[in-house]
C-alpha cells in the first residue's frame, strides 16, 4: 500500500480519495498528477 513506501521527506499518503498517492519533496513512479497536485494549493 501506498502508506508503507518510504521516501526521505516521511512515508506516501493519499491525497484525499485519489487511488494514487504521493510522497512529499520526493519524485516517486505513483506521484499524483500534476493537475492534482494544483488542486491542492490554495487559491489565495
Amino acid at each position: 500500500s501506498c502508506t508503507a513506501q518510504k521516501c526521505m521527506t516521511g512515508i506516501c499518503k493519499k491525497v484525499d480519495s485519489h487511488p494514487t498517492c504521493f510522497c512529499g519533496g520526493c519524485s516517486n513512479a505513483n506521484d499524483v498528477s500534476l493537475d492534482t497536485l494544483i488542486s491542492q494549493l490554495p487559491h489565495n
